[in-house]
């Protein structure tokens, strides 16, 4: 054990040696881990004492309360109202919030720790975060007596204080925790951001001198200042959340007599705000609940196996901090200082649900993800964010990504082109039915540019199959309005889309996907590719300058941040020059040295948006590092500035940094993956065939009947026919993967080792799960409970769950000559094209029938 923890603090201490120090970021993540449990603290010099834990928002107090007694001398380390300790230093990784506490003589290390699970929806879905205390040492070389604190209020359960709440403790053999709820619960209400049908958790293993209480906040507190331990009773008297003796949910320790170089082992507590059901989405025929449900079937073993995995979960959590932040400082220690800041918020933002069933069971079979619009508004999964934080997920799991855009895709399948979210409110959502077309443009682009970035980064194929008509009709709304949108046309970003050249990039881009899309599902159409080509050379000659990209077609001194540039540049499109990036770079280089923050475009120029700046980072030439940096300096420095109430909000004034929207903890920051995404390369898409709804003629039974006899034939007819054309796309294809390869940093994606989840399923395959415990934790209610192998939703849906975590380097086959069945007439020889590709399929599908499926441990 000695050795164990010496070897985590040498790991940890190297970690921490590029973690963000904390002490000038303004507002920070303690308990980040859902919607609603979204806790963090406005920073000062002794921080987190001498303030109170505030809602994400920092409009509601979080009552949450620490003391540590030393040789009979209290001191408080977190919360407000007693003897506060000194806050000695404190640092940010992707995971955790580090601090360390200095009181009296003794230090200690108290560590806020959400866990990020992407290899596993169980975890990653559990509404639990940790608190942790370890790392003491003495100031002397004195023994001290020492004994530590912490407790919660009601305040979590309810947003308004005034709220009548009950409570109970239960105890078992290895834990105990606290339940606090509301005496009326409002299921599925959100009051300003607030839930107010939250059952509120504390939970702390049981130790060596361990004690607890419940009941009013003066009495709890001072027994423990006075005597160093609780008299484990409970309070009967339930009552309003700020009634005059406020009640508090409380836990002591005595460590006993501390002697120079002993180490205790850490001081844990898991904080959890559990909702049942989590969502109700007329898409689906019954309300959503958390994914744990899939494995726990009552609280008390979820809470015990959370509990019991700290030490693992540390171990895993090491891994990913050290691998983000470690790929991160390959560009700057800045770059990996803002990842730290901002990847809990990302995952935060998120619910991962299971639909009931109507006998109370669980249909494994409706697995979907649902995004909040943190820090905005309550649009659920809104198409703009997604768009922004699709690096970060890809990255991590490209499940998130699928599960995500499968309920945008469920209740549009007959729209002509993208609605911008789902709805306007969270937990419940109600289906955008309003006018969605001044952003229809926007929107069609982004979901079919993140469709084929999904398939083409996870291999997996079933979106793209599943909804191809959809991506179908979108794109060909696109190839109409890309470079002339219609006039009340807007971008995300709420300015108006006439004639901006960011807006055409992404339509282009747009079209492009789903020329893509057509390829790998067999079509053998050339007009999706051959307008994105027309589209693309159009958009050159009329955007670019012998400087820059001109952000307004119209005007030759307007610039901007081109941020849509990511995605041509991600993909490997060949669409946009060397030379324009790298003029683009040069340019950005320049305007730098004159603004102390990019603007979003020339036009509204006092107004930065942190997100698309570390977005456009990203399109940055290695040639050109100096304007790479610089751009993620300016959001490092408005990060860092200690004097703004919020980290980093949607947008800020360039002069003053001053919040001009949003607040804090929005998923759009995972555009900050823009960098460390360009190290996930292309691969090869599985497709189902009989998922796509690729049009053919009413003679496709007769025509499949003698489809066998001319196979061979008529498909060396094809690949003579397409040779030339496929040789001259795979040498442009060659150019450009050539320039991206010489320009651009590719690190390693993120591949964490973790230890519980050896044979976890990452990109592309099923929803990932938690594997079964080694054979050295036999007890259920103190280890993890073991997973029972959920089979795959369908066929259809699950038909690569067997796709491993890396993958080979992107495939530089050139896209096939197509043409576009819903835009020209198709010919016999066209359906027997058709007829035969989707054969070849079928056959190869039937093959695949015969391979061992994947095996589950």
């Amino acid at each position: 054990m000695v050795f164990s923890f010496v070897l985590y603090v040498a790991v940890f201490s190297g970690l921490l040696a590029r973690a963000q120090t904390a002490l000038q970021i303004p507002f920070i993540p303690l308990a980040v881990k859902t919607p609603y449990l979204n806790a963090w603290y406005q920073n000062n010099p002794v921080a987190p004492a001498n303030l109170w834990p505030q809602f994400f928002k920092s409009d509601k107090i979080l009552g949450w309360v620490g003391f540590v007694r030393v040789d009979t001398q209290a001191y408080q380390w977190l919360g407000m109202g007693y003897n506060a300790t000194k806050t000695v230093m404190s640092s940010i990784t992707p995971t955790k919030t580090v601090v360390r506490i200095e009181a009296g003589p003794i230090q200690f290390n108290v560590t806020f720790f959400s866990p990020i699970e992407p290899n596993d929806y169980v975890r990653q879905s559990m509404p639990f975060s940790y608190m942790y205390i370890d790392g003491f040492s003495t100031n002397d070389s004195s023994p001290h007596s020492v004994q530590v604190y912490s407790d919660i209020t009601a305040e979590w359960a309810a947003r308004d204080i005034t709220t009548p709440v009950k409570w109970d403790t239960v105890e078992a053999d290895t834990m105990i925790y606290h339940h606090v709820t509301r005496q009326t619960p409002e299921p599925l209400e959100d009051n300003n951001d607030f839930a107010e049908d939250m059952n509120v958790y504390y939970a702390t293993p049981k130790r060596s001198g361990f004690t607890w209480r419940t009941g009013s906040a003066t009495v709890s507190r001072d027994m423990f200042v006075q005597n160093g331990g609780m008299d484990n009773s409970k309070d009967p008297n339930f009552r309003a959340i700020n009634a005059a003796n406020w009640p508090v949910f409380s836990y002591a320790v005595d460590l006993g007599t501390l002697s120079p170089g002993s180490q205790p082992e850490p001081i844990v507590w898991a904080i959890g705000l559990v909702r049942n059901p989590l969502l109700r989405y007329p898409g689906l025929p019954r309300d959503q609940t958390g994914f744990y449900w899939s494995v726990y079937s009552d609280i008390s073993s979820m809470i015990s196996a959370f509990l019991s995995d700290f030490k693992d979960a540390r171990d895993r959590s090491l891994t990913l901090d050290n691998n983000v932040t470690s790929a991160a400082s390959q560009t700057s220690a800045e770059y990996a200082d803002i990842l730290s800041i901002v990847t809990r918020q990302i995952f935060a933002s998120m619910d991962i649900t299971l639909a009931k069933t109507g006998d109370g069971g669980l249909d494994s079979s409706v697995v979907r993800i649902f995004m909040k619009d943190m820090g905005v508004s309550k649009r659920t999964n809104p198409v703009d964010v997604l768009y922004g934080a699709l690096p970060s997920l890809l990255y991590f799991n490209s499940t998130f990504v699928r599960d995500l855009l499968e309920p945008l895709f469920e209740f549009q399948t007959s729209s002509p082109y993208a609605a911008p979210d789902l709805g306007s409110t969270y937990p419940t959502v109600l289906t955008n039915t309003s006018n969605t077309h001044t952003l229809a443009v926007e929107n069609s682009g982004s979901m079919l540019i993140m469709a084929y970035a999904h398939a083409v980064k996870s291999g997996d194929g079933s979106l793209i199959t599943r909804y191809y008509s959809t991506l179908q009709r979108w794109a060909d709304f696109l190839i109409t309005n890309a470079m002339n949108p219609p006039s009340d046309s807007l971008t995300a970003d709420g300015f108006s889309g006439n004639k901006v050249t960011n807006l055409a990039l992404k339509s282009i881009l747009g079209v492009y996907s789903m020329a893509k899309i057509n390829e790998a599902v067999g079509s053998t159409n050339t007009s999706f590719m051959d307008n994105a080509t027309r589209l693309a050379q159009n958009w050159t000659q009329q955007a670019v300058t012998e400087t820059h990209i001109k952000y307004f077609f119209d005007d030759p001194n307007s610039w901007g941040l081109m941020y849509n540039l990511f995605p041509a540049v991600w993909l490997d499109t060949g669409l946009i020059s060397s030379d324009i990036l790298s003029r683009q770079g040069q340019f950005y280089m320049q305007q730098n040295g004159a603004l102390s923050g990019f603007s979003l475009d020339s036009a509204v120029q006092n107004i930065t948006y942190p997100h698309w700046t570390l977005l456009t980072a990203a399109t940055v030439p290695d040639s050109l590092k100096a304007a790479r940096t610089q751009l993620i300096h300016q959001v490092h420095q408005r990060a860092s500035g200690g004097s703004n109430p919020f980290t980093l909000p949607m947008t800020y004034s360039t002069s003053t940094g001053g919040a001009i929207s949003g607040n804090n903890a929005s998923p759009i920051f995972g555009a900050a993956y823009g960098l460390l995404a360009l190290g996930l390369p292309n691969i090869d898409i599985k497709t189902s065939p009989s998922t796509a709804s690729i049009p053919s003629t009413s003679k496709a039974n007769k025509t499949s009947s003698i489809v066998g006899g001319v196979l061979g034939g008529v498909a060396g007819i094809i690949l003579i026919v397409f040779g030339l054309a496929f040789y001259r796309r795979r040498r442009k294809a060659q150019e450009a993967k050539a320039f991206r390869e010489q320009h651009y940093t590719r690190p390693h994606p993120f591949a964490p080792t973790l230890a519980s989840t050896p044979n976890a399923v990452s990109r592309g395959g099923a929803p990932p799960r938690m594997q079964e415990k080694s054979s050295t934790h036999t007890s259920n209610s103190s280890s993890l409970a073991p997973l029972r192998y959920i089979p795959p939703i369908t066929g259809k849906r699950r038909e690569n769950s067997g796709l491993p975590v890396h993958h080979s380097e992107p495939s530089t086959s050139a896209i096939s000559d197509l043409t576009n069945t819903n835009n020209t007439s198709t010919s016999g020889a066209d359906d027997l094209r058709v007829e035969v590709a989707e054969l070849r399929r079928e056959l190869e599908s039937m093959r695949h029938l015969t391979d061992l499926p994947p095996r589950y441990t």
